[in-house]
């Protein structure tokens, strides 16, 4: 990548990931000469022409620099990698080069295409159709790749092979699809030509298709059986290719058809972690809209917020830090739910009145004991006095019979008696009001309760009703997404319907057009014929 040094502008416009690339790119540009001239253009940053030398010493020290120095990193199209950019060379040049002297007659028939339906008949009977040229290519992958349809067609009516590799290991389905040719990838598709085969990158037909942002030959793969999670040597599934060349139709496209969001790359980088470091806001913002991992790391331990940091990305840092708060917000509210907290309360006042319940009958048994064994020590006192009367000291005994028959221990023990009765009725008037405090806590409580019960009653009735809804919800999405899929299988019908509706239009025009063709040739052999004849007779009179 060219370092932001100089007034002189790059060649090519490259992305930065990294901030630290500008700021080590001018003692880099200046100590290594690989970092030099990276662009398209072969001038440097600061003015050296790149000679052979230069360009020997770039080549030697690329690998090292590019390992320890963060600005030499991503100097090709595709500037994403911490260790190393992805290779998009295989995205390059989709077309073959041919050259005349490379191909005989039947691959220089199937290339040009230029050539009448009965010799290509011939041909094909003379030679065998699966034969290779010198790169392993079959008229099969000429014809798909140069959009020969005619060709295609009849190399399948006669049963050719269709899963043959070429040097790259590529099918003519991969070249069909890397050239954009739709007629003859549906050709292929209908005829069973495999969609999962695997070139010499790792790329299957599916991540051309996603490269080219080709949807309807997406669709068409991925309605006979390709495997959307299929991951080339870079390690990159057809979702984190669109991620990372920024294809956000095609994105959007795999999102419908369920593509793995979590899926990670040789790096160990997710889609979110890819989008960041591309800086594509918009494909960050659709992720997040997928509820994807925010806190995933590569193998370098590094997060997709920390690379937004370090890149300066401060749109997706805004987006991730308000996906976060959303986040705890939602957490935090799950944690903290009314409808369990109602639950709690009514528990513990359950469990406190049957405290209560079985306190209160040991309360009513202990008080009236207690009056019993007071009752019996008063009984106990009146008869020692009563039963032992000499006993009593002497001045009682003389004021006794000095003093009126009332004032002695008769009149004692008789007022005894109404002193024993009014400690007893104190006490069951004290009795009495605390059973009825007891029962009034009794009656509050119960009307708590039962008032509490209302409560979880009603909560019950509408946590089954948001269930329901819920289920009713989820019911009628399922029915949507059915619907969805049934509508995109229709219009995949209906478009394969259509392109061979206009490929037996063309086939039709090209037989009319032999046949004129072949019409043109006959008169034209005629007028020969009869132009030879006068001739002739005109000789045979000037002969005579």
């Amino acid at each position: 990548m060219v370092a932001e040094v100089c007034s002189m502008p790059a060649a090519s416009a490259v992305k930065k990931p990294f901030d630290l690339r500008s700021k080590m790119g001018k003692w880099c540009h200046h100590r290594f000469p690989c970092c030099r001239g990276s662009g398209t253009s072969n001038v440097g940053t600061s003015g050296d022409h790149d000679d052979s030398f230069m360009k020997t010493l770039r080549s030697k020290m690329g690998k090292w620099c590019c390992h320890c120095f963060p600005c030499c990193r991503g100097s090709g199209k595709s500037n994403v990698g911490t260790w190393g950019d992805y290779d998009d060379s295989a995205f390059m040049e989709p077309r073959y080069h041919v050259r005349r002297e490379d191909l005989d007659k039947l691959h220089r028939a199937a290339w040009w295409g230029k050539v009448p339906r009965k010799d290509l008949i011939v041909m094909l009977r003379d030679t065998d159709m699966n034969k290779r040229d010198k790169q392993k290519r079959t008229a099969l992958h000429l014809a798909s790749a140069n959009g020969n349809s005619e060709v295609v067609q009849l190399l399948l009516d006669r049963r050719c092979q269709l899963n043959v590799l070429d040097n790259k290991k590529r099918t003519a389905l991969i070249k069909a699809v890397q050239c954009q040719e739709d007629e003859c990838v549906l050709m292929l598709l209908e005829h069973g030509a495999d969609g999962n085969i695997q070139d010499e990158y790792g790329n299957t037909a599916l991540h051309y298709a996603i490269y080219n942002e080709d949807k309807l030959m997406a669709k068409a793969l991925l309605l006979y059986g390709a495997d959307i999670e299929s991951k080339n040597k870079c390690g990159l599934t057809p979702l984190l290719l669109g991620v990372h060349e920024q294809k956000q139709e095609v994105v959007k496209f795999l999102i419908k058809k369920k593509a793995n969001l979590n899926a990670l790359d040789r790096y160990g980088r997710t889609a979110l972690i890819l989008a960041v470091c591309c800086g594509s806001a918009s494909i960050v913002n659709l992720l997040l809209e997928q509820n994807v991992d925010v806190s995933s790391q590569d193998l370098s331990g590094q997060t997709a917020r920390e690379y937004a940091v370090s890149s300066h990305h401060h749109v997706i840092c805004e987006l991730l830090s308000d996906y976060k708060e959303k986040q705890m917000l939602k957490i935090s509210s799950e944690n903290s739910n009314p409808e369990q907290d109602l639950k709690l309360t009514s528990e513990e006042e359950s469990q406190r009145l049957k405290v209560s319940e079985n306190s209160q009958p040991e309360k009513m048994s202990q008080e009236p004991e207690i009056n019993k064994d007071c009752d019996r020590e008063v009984e106990e006192e009146i008869k020692k006095h009563g039963s032992n009367p000499v006993g009593l000291p002497e001045n009682l005994t003389n004021g006794a019979s000095a003093g009126n028959g009332d004032d002695g221990l008769i009149p004692q023990r008789k007022s005894r008696k109404p002193e024993n009765q009014q400690f007893p009725d104190t006490e069951n008037e004290e009795y009495h009001s605390d059973e009825q405090n007891d029962t009034q806590k009794q009656l509050s409580e119960e009307q708590n309760t039962g008032i509490s019960q209302d409560e979880i009653l009603t909560n019950k009735q509408k946590q089954i009703e948001v269930a329901e809804k819920e289920m009713n919800s989820e019911l009628s999405l399922s029915h949507k997404k059915e619907e969805d899929l049934l509508r995109e299988n229709s219009m995949l019908r209906e478009e394969i319907a259509k392109l061979r509706l206009e490929l037996d239009e063309t086939k039709h025009q090209n037989q009319l057009r032999e046949n004129k063709i072949l019409e043109e040739i006959e008169s034209v052999k005629e007028k020969l014929l009869k132009t030879i004849q006068l001739n002739e007779e005109a000789l045979t009179k000037t002969s005579i």
